[in-house]
């Protein structure tokens, strides 16, 4: 868990603070967070320990604790979020690991740029396409 806390504070220091978390291990990173040991210590635990925190869609069936199921469960709050699709994101992404494993940081910021980037014009092509059929039924 002190790594995922590292790596979360160092994405919101340079943005907002969110007001809730959906985290594959949500109930560890609660724990962790809640650490009676560590309350009062660091100011970044105090802040994550106001955040809500839930256990994705996709993650929760695994999670065996009582807790998880209810105070972690996303679907309990009625917040409606697709929380797939970061799983969908990573599987993607995933695909152009053997391919980028050789480049160095620079040309594989630019190849990530480029790749997100036509991923982005191929979705917009998808939702033009679909509004387009829609207003022809019509």
């Amino acid at each position: 868990m002190p790594q995922v806390t590292l790596i979360l504070c160092a994405i919101f220091s340079a943005v907002s603070w969110p007001v809730r978390i959906i985290y594959d291990n949500a109930c560890g990173l609660f724990a962790f967070a809640n650490n009676r040991v560590r309350r009062g210590k660091h100011a970044t635990l105090d802040r994550f320990r106001k955040l809500k925190m839930y256990i994705d869609n996709f993650h929760l069936p695994n999670h065996k604790d009582p807790a998880c199921k209810t105070t972690l469960n996303i679907k309990l709050t009625g917040f409606k979020m697709n929380t797939e699709i970061c799983e969908r994101t990573f599987r993607w992404l995933a695909a152009y690991k053997h391919i980028t494993r050789h480049m160095n940081e620079a040309r594989f910021l630019l190849f990530m740029l480029y790749v997100c980037h036509m991923h982005n014009v191929e979705c917009q092509r998808v939702i033009i396409d679909k509004l387009k059929r829609k207003r022809s039924i019509m």
